[in-house]
């Protein structure tokens, strides 16, 4: 029997006239069935995979012209892809299948024009400061030569993509593709083709809009298709955006190992954007058990950036992504994006930018009342996606409150770092500290839940003032206050002719009234049963301008 399951599996994936689906496939499950039932497994799978890089040879000699990889059909190509290329293919095939030559040809501008032309001060310092840090254990880049070559098709790029210019992740795909490739020009075309046919620019851009709304699109997927994990994550309110992110930027370059990343490649530029998402499902997988251990949101964030760099069998983490998954439809993912940008879109719409510690984007005209760069507030106050992805929103001020709050509760800052880079990390890794417990149970609820890593499970400001204690608290404040009042207004006799007052006398009364700050919004504020105007807001409105009214009249 093994003489004749090697006679077959040596001839059947050369027969003309077998469909070359099962040609590629039908091998390795009769290798799979071998290895279990029969003596002399192991021999006989080593002879399957040299026919696998025979069958790979044959292809290889069946092209049309030497490197046009993309004559193969489509199905035996990706079936190749997904299997593995051997490392001395690797370079011609990416450069047929990313269709580099004809983009080269088709440039009106080429590779050396790029380099000539000035590159921005900034963009270049921001080159420079990363280059040391590009696989500096690597030999390529220990040297000057190595870096001199990242530094080229970094600058060359910024110029090619003046949308981006250049965003901090690209030089380590940089760097692989001229690992591949040992040609700083041939690297360069490959990164602005896989660049373009991935379609990821909103990846880099202002706001990171695309990778905002991907990171959703893939926390949906993770609920229907790697369930236990997602409810993992939900529960120790771990937001996606913080550990995924940086796959996504450097397309897995930083996070998995060497091999496993080329593996990942291959079928990536080939599919597209869809093997993102299969392989950060497959990553999920593979660590699952891993996952379901932890204890808690410091455990998971310690351990997230090791678990994709411990996966060095790339075969195994390439059946979980693509075999160990249902069928993934690009149409479906191109909607769920959508309508995700749409969400998006829809929240930054009316949301108030600042340039919050120099990291955050400039207000947009035209409320331009913070510049880019200027540095308003603390930095202890930052919330997580403002560190990991400089956005700031209202559930941004809602954290800096519950900030505010242990502050004022345990005397100390809930978060601490010697320079701004350690105290970013130990706001995104570190779960809140535990709340005084010389304080109530309600007050320690109030803020766990405005101190909630994941922004979307924060309450709104409004909703807090209905929370207990501090509904209760602002309530005994106003009967308070307008106990007070009456006492201390004297009543005017009925027969007594009304004073007059001068215009500036009467303004003079209503700023005191009003106390010492004026806040139109809240003079403004909406009436309780107009729920067209502001919904669920007018009450704590009223409550707090009557407060700032009495703000003069002592308490008992």
């Amino acid at each position: 029997m093994y003489f004749f399951l090697s006679y077959f599996i040596s001839f059947f994936p050369f027969c003309p006239f077998v469909p070359s689906f099962f040609r590629s496939f039908v091998p390795f499950f009769l290798s799979f069935f071998c290895y279990l039932f029969i003596p002399h497994r192991k021999s006989l799978v080593c002879h399957v995979f040299c026919i696998y890089d025979e069958l790979q040879e044959v292809h290889l000699r069946k092209l049309p012209s030497p490197g046009d990889w993309s004559s193969i059909p489509k199905n035996t190509l990706k079936a190749l892809l997904r299997k593995g290329v051997p490392h001395e293919h690797r370079p011609e095939l990416w450069w047929s299948i990313l269709g580099c030559e004809a983009e080269r040809l088709r440039s009106p501008v080429s590779f050396q024009q790029y380099l000539e032309e000035p590159v921005e001060t900034e963009t270049a310092e921001t080159i420079e400061r990363d280059l040391p840090r590009t696989f500096p254990t690597h030999q390529k880049f220990r040297c000057a030569a190595g870096r001199a070559e990242l530094r080229n098709v970094l600058r060359a790029f910024s110029r090619r993509c003046p949308a981006v210019r250049y965003c901090q992740g690209m030089n380590f795909i940089a760097a692989l593709l001229l690992v591949v490739s040992q040609d700083e020009e041939r690297a360069f075309w490959m990164f602005v083709c896989a660049f373009d046919a991935l379609g990821v620019e909103g990846y880099y851009t202002e706001g990171m809009t695309l990778l905002r709304a991907d990171m959703q699109v893939l926390a949906s997927c993770m609920q229907a298709k790697c369930a236990k994990v997602s409810r993992t994550l939900n529960q120790f309110n771990v937001d996606l955006l913080a550990i995924c992110s940086e796959w996504y930027i450097t397309w897995f370059a930083k996070s998995l190992p060497v091999s496993t990343v080329l593996r990942v490649w291959d079928a990536l530029f080939f599919e597209g954007f869809k093997v993102l998402f299969r392989v950060s499902m497959g990553i999920f997988k593979q660590i699952e058990q891993e996952v379901l251990k932890s204890d808690g949101f410091d455990a998971i964030m310690q351990q997230a950036k090791c678990w994709p760099r411990s996966i060095v069998e790339h075969n195994e983490l390439m059946k979980a992504s693509f075999q160990g998954l249902p069928y993934f439809k690009r149409q479906q993912l191109r909607k769920a994006r959508e309508q995700a940008l749409c969400r998006i879109e829809k929240e930054d719409q009316d949301r108030v930018r600042i340039g919050d510690f120099g990291i955050a984007c400039a207000v947009k005209a035209p409320h331009k009342a913070v510049l880019e760069g200027n540095v308003v507030g603390t930095p202890y106050y930052m919330s997580p996606e403002t560190c990991s992805m400089g956005l700031h929103s209202y559930a941004s001020d809602v954290w800096a409150m519950g900030c505010v709050l242990y502050e004022l509760s345990a005397l100390k800052l809930p978060y601490y770092g010697d320079t701004l880079e350690e105290l970013m990390a130990e706001i995104t890794r570190k779960a809140a500290p535990r709340f005084p417990i010389t304080y109530s149970a309600e007050l320690a609820q109030i803020y766990a839940a405005v101190l909630s890593h994941n922004r979307n499970k924060r309450p709104s400001a409004s909703d807090v003032l209905f929370m207990q204690p501090l509904h209760q608290t602002l309530e005994a404040l106003l009967q308070e206050s307008q106990k007070a009042k009456k006492e201390k207004i004297p009543t005017r006799p009925a027969s007594a002719p009304p004073e007059k007052k001068t215009r500036a006398a009467a303004s003079e009364a209503m700023q005191a009234a009003e106390g010492d700050t004026i806040y139109p919004s809240l003079d403004a504020a909406p009436d309780e049963g107009d729920a067209a105007q502001m919904p669920g807001t007018a009450a704590p409105f009223r409550r707090l301008q009557e407060l700032r009214r009495n703000a003069g009249t002592p308490l008992p």
